[in-house]
């Protein structure tokens, strides 16, 4: 042991000349020897001015956590770079969205409000064509009114109008006694006669009792029925049997006809006979004599 101890002395003192040769006063192996001892205590122990520094070595497990980390930190780190892209885009679609949002808005609101002139034009537009159309109605239902009336002036002109006309009592004795009379047609288009009834009756009362009887077929108005315009047509009618003097004597004829554009048109006369003229006379109005 003393052996070890003197060859480390020689080779630190060769070490310590070799190392302070440039002009340092050699030390005593013994007194460096103290130096170094003290310095070695010194050293473990540390002092105020020179502290004490440990070092750790980390052994594998610690190398492995401490890699395992500074990965885990790296993805962290391009997890969050990614994560502020994706925010920042975001905001830039956000925002894209809010600017067209508002401009859609805007549009829509110019919308509404061209939608609410457009409708008012057209509510507008839709009272003007009312007032129009409610014009050209009463227009129109004055044209049809004014043609309903020119049609039927039309018609009042081109239609058959008969009159009956020269009654005569003939009497030139008690069994031949008859009754002439004409039918005149004072229309502008031809009459033609549907039905012929004549009458010659006495009364006991101021009036007729008893309506004109159809004539048969052999009569001549039947067997011929067209009167043409300003045409006239002269028949007799014979007295009935049993007549008396002492009662009131009426001749009625009624004639049924109708036109070429027009029908069921009815001429009705009726005559009294007046014995302090002999003669018979109109009797009665429109009740008695009309023309339809």
């Amino acid at each position: 042991m003393l052996t070890v101890w003197r060859i480390a002395l020689i080779l630190l003192c060769l070490f310590g000349g070799s190392t302070y040769s440039g002009g340092e006063q050699p030390v005593h192996p013994k007194v460096k020897a103290a130096e170094t001892d003290n310095h070695s205590k010194a050293e473990q122990y540390g002092s105020k001015d020179s502290p004490i520094s440990i070092q750790i070595v980390p052994t594998p497990e610690d190398q492995a956590k401490a890699t395992n980390e500074e990965t885990h930190k790296q993805q962290r780190s391009s997890e969050d770079r990614a994560m502020m892209g994706a925010t920042i885009l975001l905001a830039i679609v956000t925002t894209i969205l809010a600017l067209f949002t508002g401009m859609l808005w805007n549009a829509t609101r110019e919308l509404a409000e061209d939608a609410k002139k457009t409708a008012t034009q057209q509510a507008m537009d839709m009272q003007r064509s009312l007032i129009i159309a409610q014009q050209s109605a009463g227009a129109a239902q004055m044209s049809a009114h004014a043609f309903t009336e020119t049609a039927k002036a039309l018609l009042a002109v081109q239609r058959p109008y008969i009159f009956v006309v020269d009654v005569i009592a003939v009497e030139p004795g008690y069994s031949d006694r008859h009754v002439t009379y004409s039918l005149i047609n004072y229309g502008g288009v031809p009459a033609i006669v549907e039905y012929l009834c004549v009458g010659i009756q006495e009364s006991t009362h101021s009036r007729p009792e008893n309506p004109p009887l159809n004539v048969d077929q052999t009569h001549a108005m039947i067997k011929d029925p067209i009167i043409l315009p300003q045409g006239k047509r002269d028949l007799l009618e014979y007295y009935p049997t049993g007549l008396s003097d002492e009662r009131e004597r009426f001749f009625q004829i009624s004639v049924g006809y109708r036109g070429v554009f027009t029908q069921s048109h009815v001429t009705v006369a009726t005559w009294r006979f007046d014995r302090f003229s002999e003669s018979f006379v109109r009797f009665g109005h429109d009740k008695h004599n009309y023309t339809e």
